[in-house]
């Protein structure tokens, strides 16, 4: 073999090296159901209470109804964006809308109201929990 080729490989011998990680092997070997866990409330880590009020918003409202989320700051860009995003997972088969869209408090059967209890007209409260209430239309 010629050095050109010898060097050659030693270089991508040592870059494979360089990029290998411990944990393309630990990944077989780690407790599943606590990665689970820890994957399935980490999106919801900036927003304490979050997946549980949601939680609890599904088991109370029917598939294919229509959900507003409300949230104590209702400016996009300053968190109600993130409120909303993670709001459409645990509350998958209904149609979640954003009450910073014109139009979406007409169209919503239910408000979702996390840590906030906003007074509707048209609206009554079906249940408190522990992170906020549920409100659903009564006209």
């Amino acid at each position: 073999m010629n050095r050109r080729l010898l060097l050659r490989i030693a270089i991508v011998a040592a870059i494979a090296i360089g990029a290998f990680e411990p944990f393309y092997f630990r990944i077989f070997f780690t407790d599943r159901t606590r990665l689970r866990a820890a994957l399935t409330t980490l999106p919801y880590t900036k927003a304490p209470g979050l997946r549980t009020f949601l939680i609890e918003v599904e088991q109370r409202t029917p598939p294919g109804s229509r959900v507003a989320i409300a949230a104590p700051w209702m400016e996009w860009d300053r968190g109600y964006e993130y409120v909303f995003a993670r709001s459409l997972y645990p509350l998958a088969g209904r149609e979640v809308l954003a009450l910073t869209r014109p139009g979406a408090l007409d169209r919503a059967e239910y408000v979702a109201a996390w840590h906030a209890a906003p007074v509707l007209p048209g609206f009554t409260e079906i249940w408190r929990g522990r992170d906020g209430v549920l409100l659903r239309r009564t006209q």
